[in-house]
């Protein structure tokens, strides 16, 4: 979908199965994630890691990254260095995206 434009056939096809994707997985999550960690986590476990989360995410990487680690000093170092990087595409993304629908 990310690499389909609005005005492409497909288009609709794509973004009605991420949609339906998307709310199954909310849905899964509102009917049995969330209970289960309602039941098993206090409310002071789960405000920790809400703090852990949130001092996290200023540092977290934006889009996915396979190849790197996945936790302790070396998926901090690579998310420091990745979240940058996906900032400034995201950017260059939406700016050249704006100007190919201006030139249409």
């Amino acid at each position: 979908l990310d690499q389909t434009k609005v005005d492409d056939p497909s288009h609709a096809a794509k973004f009605e199965t991420v949609f339906k994707t998307l709310e199954h997985h909310v849905k899964e999550e509102e009917s049995e994630v969330l209970p289960a960690i309602e039941k098993h986590f206090t409310v002071e476990e789960l405000q920790r890691l809400g703090a852990a989360f949130e001092a996290h995410k200023y540092t977290a990487a934006t889009r996915p990254h396979p190849h790197a680690p996945l936790q302790g000093p070396f998926a901090a170092a690579a998310n420091m260095i990745a979240k940058p990087i996906d900032l400034a595409r995201d950017a260059v993304r939406s700016m050249t995206q704006g100007q190919s629908s201006e030139q249409s």
